[in-house]
């Protein structure tokens, strides 16, 4: 096992970081220290899966790890092994099969609803009939802030 990014403040190790088994791809992490005050993200035997039109797949299995606040982690893999499905779980936008996941000691849905945090969609997500300044202003007028 490695340990990664210890000098950023970030205590988690990587263990095989991809594994494909078949068509299932797995992203494993193991724990390896952290105080829970200080974990902005905790992730705790994760587990998300889909429905196809022809079979279940598994995006991600058993994924547990830790990022203390003010911690950086990156998630690096091949195309497809489960990268933005797991940011999207953690943003609260889909919710695991199993396992558990917080965000500053919340669920993510609860920690969005908040506005803990951001999230920024990995395509363009811009309104074609609107300005930029428009499409910038757009999170506001939606929260009511504007």
């Amino acid at each position: 096992m490695k340990q990664v990014g210890r000098e950023l403040g970030l205590r988690y190790a990587l263990e095989g970081s991809v594994r494909r088994a078949g068509d299932r791809v797995r992203l494993t992490a193991q724990l390896v220290e952290a105080e829970a005050e200080s974990r902005a993200i905790e992730a705790c035997l994760v587990t998300v899966g889909f429905d196809t039109d022809r079979r279940r797949v598994t995006a991600l299995e058993g994924v547990s790890f830790a990022v203390e606040r003010n911690g950086f982690m990156s998630v690096i893999g091949p195309s497809g092994c489960g990268k933005s499905t797991l940011l999207r779980a953690v943003a609260g936008l889909i919710e695991p099969a199993s396992g558990t996941l917080s965000v500053f000691g919340a669920s993510p849905r609860e920690a969005r609803l908040q506005r803990s945090f951001g999230f920024v969609f990995q395509d363009a997500a811009l309104m074609p009939r609107r300005t930029v300044r428009q499409n910038i202003e757009l999170p506001l007028e939606i929260g009511g802030h504007c």
